[in-house]
């Protein structure tokens, strides 16, 4: 029986001289032959793998297509990471302050601050934007418009994302107001 199966195992494809699992034991095909110490079990595996070096080639996988077709249906984790404090700079919300939901976001922003962060963002002057207290807000307003926009045009990529900033203890108290933002909405 033994035989048998080691000789199942070489045709269909193993290596002889890999270690597996052969009935609840580790060991290679070959040392099992040299275990036994059997004559008959080494002819076996000589035999076995010349029949498997005479016969067709292996088939791995019938249809790589079809393979790379079912791997292009997995869905891969994705993380947005966001650039922090030094990556300001004047109208860099330019692209996105016309999208509702950053309009939202910007309204929402210019209530709890008491001043127009999309001024200043677009109009500067620079050095007042450089400032902390100026800039993580600005930074966290325009990553969540970043995200907003990354959410119309491509869904799928931000539900839900794995998120990551410099500036974490930021990112964390302004990714509830975005989410918040975002149900509020809905």
């Amino acid at each position: 029986e033994k035989l048998n199966f080691l000789e199942y195992l070489i045709r269909q494809g193993a290596d002889p001289e890999c270690e597996m699992d052969l009935q609840g034991e580790r060991a290679t095909p070959m040392q099992r032959a040299i275990e036994y110490g059997d004559p008959q079990t080494i002819e076996c595996i000589r035999q076995a793998m010349q029949r498997f070096a005479k016969g067709p080639p292996l088939v791995i996988c019938e249809d790589i297509d079809a393979m790379r077709e079912e791997k292009a249906k997995t869905k891969l984790p994705i993380a947005i990471i966001f650039p922090g404090q030094g990556s300001q700079y004047t109208k860099m919300l330019e692209e996105v302050k016309d999208l509702e939901p950053c309009r939202r976001l910007l309204d929402k922003a210019r209530e709890i601050l008491n001043y127009d962060i999309l001024d200043l963002c677009l109009n500067g002057p620079e050095e007042k934007l450089e400032e902390t207290k100026y800039c993580q807000p600005a930074m966290f307003v325009a990553n969540c418009c970043a995200l907003e926009k990354l959410r119309l045009e491509k869904p799928e990529v931000v539900d839900p994302p794995l998120l990551a900033s410099p500036s974490a203890s930021t990112m964390r108290s302004g990714l509830l107001a975005c989410w918040a933002s975002r149900s509020a909405s809905e």
